[in-house]
């Protein structure tokens, strides 16, 4: 039998961790739209190597926000208990474009023992997992969630495109948590309170989609390919969003 643990607080594991629950977007327009937490920087650039649970990205050309080519940049992701995507997401040598924000630091202060304290610093950045805050790159053109309907476009147009996305219209608290429950070794994603989702996805902690639901209902079943694990649930209503964090377990 699978059991479930939101992760609401500390728990006994290599690190303490805490649940990840947060509002986000569901494109990477609406990421950027000032309505929203904007990014501090919006930059393509390429990942050089990690270091703990960060990464150095040398910068090839700033979009938006104060830095120049050539910057190389401190990014930290997740430590395990943090709302950020984990740099693994990323090969070595990925050209990436990112929406990056000034580190909030708070690795410092939700500390996972398996790394050194105090990590984080002034002038360093984050990569948030709350909202669509990157873009595949190749070829001249950036490929994923853009827009309501768009997954493809020159990088030379995505400036001005940027300029006129839409307003998100997400009001503060407008999407509750979620309620996740495991049934026959299935998550079974819902709101309180009977509310539609439009689509849910099971990703790995190392940042890999591991299944996505795609017919709106008030109820997402995600399959679940192990019988223990950590996993990342995001869900959508409309274009309000999600991100929960939770462990199954026999």
């Amino acid at each position: 039998m699978f059991r479930l643990l939101l992760l609401t607080g500390l728990v006994a594991w290599s690190a303490p961790m805490l649940a990840c629950s947060c509002f986000g977007t569901a494109t990477f327009c609406e990421a950027t739209d000032t309505s929203w937490v904007e990014p501090d920087l919006v930059v393509l650039g390429v990942k050089l190597d990690e270091l703990h649970y960060g990464m150095h990205v040398k910068l090839v050309q700033v979009l938006q926000g104060d830095a120049e080519a050539g910057d190389t940049l401190m990014v930290w992701g997740d430590n395990g208990a943090l709302c950020r995507i984990y740099v693994g997401a990323w090969a070595n040598g990925d050209t990436v474009l990112w929406g990056l924000h000034e580190s909030d630091l708070m690795g410092n202060v939700i500390w996972n023992q398996q790394y050194p304290p105090d990590l984080e610093m002034v002038g360093d950045y984050h990569i948030s997992v709350c909202g669509v805050y990157w873009l595949n790159y190749g070829n001249g053109q950036v490929t994923g969630p853009i827009a309501d309907g768009l997954n493809s476009l020159p990088l030379a147009a995505l400036p001005a495109y940027l300029q006129g996305c839409p307003s998100t219209g997400i009001e503060d608290g407008a999407l509750s948590e979620l309620t996740i429950r495991v049934e026959d070794g299935r998550l079974v994603v819902s709101l309180p309170g009977h509310g539609t989702l439009d689509r849910a996805e099971l990703w790995s902690l190392d940042g890999r989609l591991l299944h996505r639901s795609g017919t709106p209902a008030p109820t997402q079943v995600l399959p679940l390919e192990q019988a223990a694990g950590c996993y990342l649930v995001r869900a959508w209503s409309g274009t309000r969003g999600l991100a929960q964090r939770v462990v199954t377990a026999r």
